[in-house]
């Protein structure tokens, strides 16, 4: 017969307890592991514009205005617009391609005495997600809205579109967006150039 002293009874216990409860509370899961644009890229061509423009901000919709990586099954549920669990952007898409459009506008050569007021350019994010069109084949879509306003002038506005191939997953996600929305900001810049020069 094993005797069990009182005072290592009194050890045992809370130990035992701890072990016991071990098994009621699981592990959290591990943080998202987060995504950004990649380096800022260097501009082969930095290109010119005939008058400054100043950035005055990117929006984006309240469905859009958060760090998830969405896609969207076109196949089975056009409709329902969902997000990846277990990684997310580091900051909302919105966010992350203002960072690069400041980027290229400051790459961008413009008269440095220019009298005129800078014209003010807004974007408004309208679409940046992944597309399914089956089980194995997906693609991505940035889409955004800019404005841009003059003084003495009326305001003009083009909508921006690109689509991309993408392999079916959260991978092929965070690879071709971001060169979804380098190709936005190369768009952006090009109509900027255009539009700035007929004042």
């Amino acid at each position: 017969m094993i005797h069990v002293s009182s005072t290592r009874a009194a050890l045992l216990i809370p130990s035992l307890l701890l072990v016991g409860c071990a098994g009621l509370f699981p592990e959290p899961p591990p943080p998202p592991r987060g995504f950004d644009f990649g380096p800022l890229p260097v501009a082969v061509s930095a290109g010119s514009l005939a008058k400054p423009v100043n950035l005055v901000s990117v929006r984006a919709p309240s469905w859009l205005d958060g760090p998830e990586i969405r896609y969207r099954q076109l196949d089975r549920h056009p409709g329902a617009l969902s997000a990846y669990a277990g990684s997310e952007w580091v900051a909302p898409p919105a966010e992350l391609l203002e960072q690069r459009l400041r980027h290229r506008l400051a790459s961008v050569e413009s008269p440095a005495n220019a009298a005129a007021a800078p014209a003010r350019l807004e974007i408004e994010l309208q679409a940046f997600e992944q597309l399914f069109e089956g089980p194995q084949q997906a693609s991505v879509i940035a889409s955004a809205r800019a404005v841009l306003s003059r003084r003495g002038a009326p305001a003009t506005s083009r909508v921006f579109s690109i689509e991309a191939p993408s392999t079916p997953d959260v991978a092929g996600a965070t690879r071709s967006l971001p060169d979804a929305a380098d190709a936005l900001v190369e768009a952006v810049l090009a109509w900027l150039s255009a539009e700035v020069a007929v004042d």
